[in-house]
């Protein structure tokens, strides 16, 4: 049986995934990040923007919510791309010590792109020195993935606290949390 370091360093043998802040605009107008996820959002709607019909309110509501909120994006090796694309679009709620990570991935993220992009992201929690704690809210469905998340590390570093009965009104809520080094 594996452990915690030999399951990451297979997952991650070639390379990681990059997680990067999400840029909307540069100096010739709107970025690659921005094309990607329209062309994502056409095809599998991001909840926030779910009402969201055309290109112009889409970039007019991103930008809204990038003032609101830190996003992420992620880059890993997809069929779909001819190196590294964006599988996922992450936003986080922060306080200066608690971080709550909210992640919609793309339609063309595969099950790996899924698990490598949440041991990624909570490696990055786990050494920053900007976050103290980070807490994420799974539904039933999603609790699998991060249970099966918890094998990748040592014990007592992300593990599931417990489980709200209805704390959701779609049904029952599952809490992990991972340390952060503030």
């Amino acid at each position: 049986m594996k452990n915690h370091k030999q399951r990451r360093d297979l997952l991650f043998k070639k390379d990681r995934p990059y997680i990067r802040p999400l840029q909307i605009v540069d100096e010739s107008g709107y970025t690659k990040d921005v094309r990607i996820i329209w062309v994502a959002h056409k095809n599998k709607p991001i909840p926030f923007l779910a009402d969201v019909k055309t290109q112009e309110e889409f970039v007019k509501m991103m930008i809204e919510a990038t003032h609101r909120l830190p996003f992420y994006v992620v880059e890993d090796r997809n069929s779909e791309f001819k190196d590294k694309g964006i599988v996922a679009l992450i936003a986080t709620k922060e306080d200066g010590w608690r971080i709550e990570p909210h992640v919609h991935f793309f339609p063309w993220a595969t099950r790996r792109n899924i698990l490598r992009t949440c041991i990624g992201f909570f490696q990055m929690v786990r050494y920053s020195r900007n976050i103290g704690v980070c807490v994420v809210r799974s539904l039933k469905e999603d609790a699998g993935l991060f249970d099966k998340c918890v094998n990748y590390f040592p014990p007592n570093v992300f593990h599931r606290v417990g489980r709200i009965p209805m704390g959701d009104a779609r049904g029952d809520e599952f809490l992990y949390s991972i340390r952060g080094r503030k």
